[in-house]
């Protein structure tokens, strides 16, 4: 039903990254990721999808990647202390083995009550 909704309107965000998350899930990785690009490719500043890709990347050691991503999400935010984005560079940071950077980050991010549980979870950890 996903495939139907985004076939009908492909610049469905949600279910985009509901898609996504299901081929992570069914252990689909590669169209996973392609379906967390062109979600981002069309709105790079898409910080939940965002996120998720970061994180994909880390497990798969593919950090380097991430970088780009987070690069067309600075170019295209009107505020470059958005807390999505803070908590993406953070997580960035963060995994990158910058706990300096990575905390500033997350300070900026855990003021949004979207952000602030999972910055707080990763200050913690």
């Amino acid at each position: 039903r996903l495939e139907v909704l985004i076939k009908l309107d492909p610049r469905n965000d949600t279910a985009a990254a509901l898609m996504a998350e299901l081929m992570l899930r069914s252990n689909n990785y590669d169209k996973a990721v392609q379906q967390f690009q062109r979600t981002l490719n069309d709105k790079p500043d898409n910080y939940p999808v965002l996120a998720k890709l970061i994180d994909f990347f880390r497990r798969n050691n593919q950090l380097d990647k991430a970088q780009d991503y987070i690069a067309r999400a600075e170019k295209k935010a009107s505020n470059f202390n958005d807390a999505g984005l803070c908590f993406c560079r953070g997580e960035l940071h963060k995994y990158n083995r910058n706990p300096r950077l990575a905390l500033a980050e997350f300070n900026k991010a855990k003021k949004s009550g979207q952000w602030a549980e999972q910055s707080l979870g990763h200050m913690i950890d």
